[in-house]
Parts: structure tokens; sequence; C-alpha cells
């Protein structure tokens, strides 16, 4: 049988990681571009990356840091592209 904390990890991580920040993420969702949405999950994989090193060494490898660029490369485009006055404007 688990010891309390492990109860506690799974309360926590189950309720507030989980469903309290998917509410929020779900509401937030609603007043934003789908495009502006899409490059915010878009980031998931890069923050992944980021947090993976400065808190556990995680090491990428040329192929990985080259898709990390894909990535940004791609968030950069999408903003930018947005940002481009229409015909008319």
């Amino acid at each position: 049988m688990p010891n309390p904390f492990v109860w506690w990890a799974i309360l926590l991580t189950g309720v507030l990681a989980t469903a309290v920040c998917f509410a929020m993420q779900t509401t937030a969702q609603q007043s934003l571009p789908g495009a502006r949405v899409a490059v915010i999950l878009t980031m998931e994989p890069v923050f992944a990356a980021i947090f993976g090193y400065s808190l556990h060494g995680d090491r990428l490898q040329a192929i990985q840091w080259f898709g990390g660029g894909l990535i940004v490369a791609a968030m950069l485009a999408t903003e930018l592209i947005e940002l481009k006055p229409k015909n008319g404007e």
C-alpha cells in the first residue's frame, strides 16, 4: 500500500496539474485566435527540452537540435505571416 506522500503526489498531479490546468487552457483558448493557440501548443517540446536540460541535465543530439530549430522557425513564420498587412490595409 503506498504511503500518504504518494497519495498526495497523485492528488496534486491529477487534480492541480491536470484538471485545473486543462480548465484554464480551454478557457484561454476561447479568447485567442486558432493560429496563436497552435503556436503556443507547438512550443511544448521546446519548453520540455529547456526544462529537461536545466533541471535534469538532458543533452540533445544534433538531429534533436535541428528539430527544435524547425519548431521555432515555424512558430516565427506563423507569427510573421500574421503580422503581414493584407491587401487594402
